[in-house]
């Protein structure tokens, strides 16, 4: 494979990585990484010029940021969640002047019977 070869499948790679992210394909991220791996090792091995490891570095730490923010939004709405399940959460609206107002200031449970 040539160094073009290896700078174009990449590049192709990482620009693909990118759509599954911002269309929410996370599970396609799974089978890129056999391949990102290979390509990887042979950048190790040599077979990019400095230039071309630019432009890769750039598209690399783009997808970083993109799978940084993703996990935020993971995070986030996963305590979310949980907040609501335990009663704990609060209810935010917005009056008719714009105003925030908390419907709801959570801590109350509600008695579960069987």
């Amino acid at each position: 494979m040539t160094s073009n070869d290896v700078r174009e499948r990449l590049a192709s790679l990482l620009e693909q990585e990118r759509e599954a992210m911002l269309t929410g394909r996370f599970d396609d991220l799974g089978d890129l990484i056999q391949e990102k791996a290979r390509l990887i090792s042979l950048i190790e091995a040599g077979h990019l010029s400095p230039d071309s490891l630019v432009a890769i570095r750039q598209d690399a730490d783009r997808n970083a940021r993109l799978l940084s923010a993703a996990l935020r939004g993971f995070m986030d709405a996963s305590a979310r969640i949980k907040q609501v399940r335990d009663g704990t959460a609060e209810f935010n609206t917005y009056s008719q002047s714009g105003l925030r107002q908390v419907v709801g200031s959570g801590g109350q449970r509600f008695e579960r019977r069987a």
